[in-house]
């Protein structure tokens, strides 16, 4: 409840420093109890933001931020907190989650594009390993999610968005003087249809992944 929300954040001390903080919490309350312990906060020092990109992110975040409602979605958009939101979770328990919170509940889960659409920046992430940790499935279960997400909106979450969040300006898109931290996959990936993202029917899969420059899953034969 509120009480036990308010017990959990006293954060002050550790705002004030400048320290980077991530709010962990899908209940409504909470997330509402974090927005407020962020506003009575000295500004953070934002993260410096690749150009051309969406609106830059908070050095705040707010992790699983599922359930939200209109007003929340407003407090977060006036706030300029990060969500990082893990649609993998839609795959793996979708059918729970309306047995446990009814389907009107259930269809306030993770609003993608209207959190989006209000400015708020969002990345996507897996909290493996509650689930498998797969961004691909991730990009799949939030196109059949919601139908007002992009695939390139999507694939940004997962990629540039999520080094965003983090403040890490060496990572999250290929530029050279950059850390080479990437996949390589079996085709391109905005070649095929949203509808055949949201199928499962895109045929897409990770053929290497690289770490620093060096290659640490997969294979490069066959490659040019």
């Amino acid at each position: 409840g509120d009480e036990r929300a308010a017990r959990l954040l006293p954060l002050a001390a550790l705002l004030a420093g400048g320290i980077r903080m991530a709010f962990s919490r899908d209940r409504p309350v909470v997330a509402g109890a974090a927005l407020d312990a962020y506003a009575a906060a000295p500004p953070a020092i934002p993260a410096s933001a690749p150009s051309p990109a969406p609106p830059t992110a908070s050095a705040h975040r707010i992790e699983h931020a599922m359930l939200l409602d209109a007003g929340l979605i407003a407090r977060l958009a006036a706030s300029g907190v990060t969500t990082v939101v893990q649609p993998e979770f839609l795959a793996w328990a979708a059918a729970t989650y309306r047995a446990r919170l009814g389907d009107e509940r259930a269809a306030r889960l993770l609003p993608l594009a209207a959190l989006l659409a209000g400015g708020i920046p969002m990345a996507f992430s897996s909290d493996r390993p509650v689930v498998a940790g797969a961004p691909l499935d991730g990009v799949r279960a939030a196109l059949r999610h919601d139908p007002g997400l992009s695939l390139a909106e999507a694939l940004h979450a997962w990629t540039a968005a999520g080094a965003l969040a983090l403040g890490d300006d060496d990572a999250g898109r290929l530029e050279v003087g950059h850390r080479a931290d990437l996949v390589i996959l079996s085709g391109d990936p905005t070649s095929v249809s949203r509808d055949g993202w949201s199928s499962g029917e895109d045929g897409i899969r990770v053929v290497a992944t690289i770490a620093g420059g060096r290659l640490v899953a997969g294979g490069l034969a066959g490659l040019e």
